[in-house]
């Protein structure tokens, strides 16, 4: 779609190029518990060094992403990393107990899980105004006042809307053995 000229906003949110992000996840979820392909599985839960190095190419390709330009980023680049992120998971979770991986059930971060819908809603509307407001500064602090602003208001969130919403989730859900729907007689 790229190369045919389809426009950047298309390429980059619509379903039908972004789908592949999703059925990768889907694949996971299925293959994972079900141990399909051992040896890679095992492969993926010991390679340290294999995920760090997936790890840095995402920070690279982040980094010098207007160096790299969009063409090779969203033909390439979206087309590798749904099964990088993948690999990233499967290391992560075979290695959850683990001191280099432990640190990700730490409370700020378990908070970051909590709050991530609202940061994934709210950045959209915050990054530029707040990134304009600070154009003085180094652009590493405009990005972490980015960060900051949507974890604040992504809580405020979270806390005056999303929680007693899920509060009343347990108040209107029906007791155990009782069915959701009545029977007709």
């Amino acid at each position: 779609m790229y190369i045919a000229g389809v426009s950047d906003e298309w390429i980059y949110n619509s379903f039908d190029c972004r789908v592949d992000l999703l059925l990768v996840g889907c694949l996971g979820a299925v293959l994972m518990p079900a141990r399909a392909w051992p040896k890679l599985f095992d492969l993926l839960a010991r390679s340290r060094a294999l995920v760090i190095g997936l790890v840095v190419s995402f920070v690279v390709i982040g980094w010098f992403r207007p160096e790299i330009g969009d063409g090779l980023l969203w033909t390439v680049g979206h087309a590798i990393e749904p099964p990088m992120v993948l690999c990233i998971l499967v290391y992560i979770m075979a290695n959850a107990t683990r001191p280099g991986v432990r640190w990700l059930e730490s409370a700020p971060l378990r908070h970051i899980g909590k709050v991530s819908y609202g940061i994934y809603l709210f950045h959209q509307v915050i990054h530029a105004p707040v990134r304009a407001k600070l154009a003085f500064l180094p652009e590493v602090l405009q990005v972490l006042a980015v960060v900051l602003v949507c974890v604040g208001v992504a809580s405020l969130s979270y806390a005056f809307y999303e929680r007693p919403f899920l509060k009343l989730k347990d108040r209107l859900r029906p007791p155990p053995g009782k069915p959701l729907v009545r029977e007709q007689a």
